[in-house]
């Protein structure tokens, strides 16, 4: 679980995208948000970095977004 912690703050002050800004971006994809049970955690980290960078979503809304989507025995550890 300590690895989970890491990732879920590594997610907190991840850089911005590394993908060129262009002055035409295209919002009509609708990305939801990974739910995380505890297992593939490498999975859920990279699919979570894509919705924040897709949807520009600053540091300080980033743990807020991740905890609502913790399921099964993940929330009771988060919530400790």
């Amino acid at each position: 679980m300590d690895s989970v912690l890491k990732s879920i703050k590594a997610l907190e002050t991840s850089s911005r995208p590394v993908y060129p800004s262009t002055s035409f971006q295209v919002r009509n994809v609708k990305l939801d948000f990974p739910k995380f049970d505890g297992s593939e955690v490498l999975q859920w980290i990279f699919k979570a970095k894509q919705f924040f960078d897709y949807y520009k979503t600053t540091d300080e809304q980033r743990l807020l977004i991740a905890s609502v989507h913790l399921e099964k025995e993940v929330v009771p550890w988060f919530q400790m």
